[in-house]
């Protein structure tokens, strides 16, 4: 609102930028540092040109985290593939385990992963959803918990995309996420 808001110190952005493995633990248990949410919050809405996997996956893991904190609600990713899911299955396990969330997980077919009770496994053939890493939270509603994050693999290991926690672009990435469903 025109208000001077925070500051985020330049190490902290160093950090993320140059040290994408702080907050990308895969132990399943959350990790909801504040220092990093300013962080991400700070940087919201912002297109990056070149974003690594690491840093995708911690931005991925600070949305998870937070779908866990509100513990309800929808949550669709996609992975790209099914196989890259594999790395990620004992953190939905968890998810699944402990909240009430209605997990969706979308990626081309070359894996069947166990059954998770609350996860649907949607094996699409899609060439857009295997080229997008894609995570939306729907904040079980709530306007301010709302996340998303979009990032086009651009090869070797680089991403062109952007994450936001603005209302209307969720609920967009929502929908056509859900249309893949059938």
């Amino acid at each position: 609102d025109g208000v001077f808001a925070e500051t985020v110190p330049l190490t902290a952005v160093e950090t993320f930028l140059c040290k994408p493995e702080i907050g990308s633990d895969d132990s399943g248990t959350p990790d909801s540092d504040p220092g990093r949410q300013l962080l991400r919050s700070a940087l919201a809405n912002t297109l990056f040109s070149s974003l690594t996997p690491a840093q995708l996956l911690a931005t991925s893991h600070e949305f998870e985290d937070r779908a866990y904190r509100v513990g309800e609600g929808t949550l669709r990713v996609s992975f790209q593939s099914l196989s890259r899911f594999r790395a990620q299955f004992e953190r939905y396990q968890h998810l699944a385990d402990d909240t009430a969330l209605d997990i969706h997980v979308y990626g081309r077919g070359n894996w069947e992963p166990p059954s998770i009770p609350g996860v649907s496994v949607h094996a699409v053939s899609d060439d857009e959803i295997e080229r997008l890493w894609l995570l939306a939270f729907d904040g079980a509603g709530d306007d301010d918990q709302k996340c998303a994050l979009v990032a086009e693999d651009r090869g070797d290991d680089r991403f062109r995309g952007f994450w936001t926690y603005d209302a209307a672009v969720v609920d967009e990435v929502m929908d056509e996420l859900a249309a893949v469903d059938g």
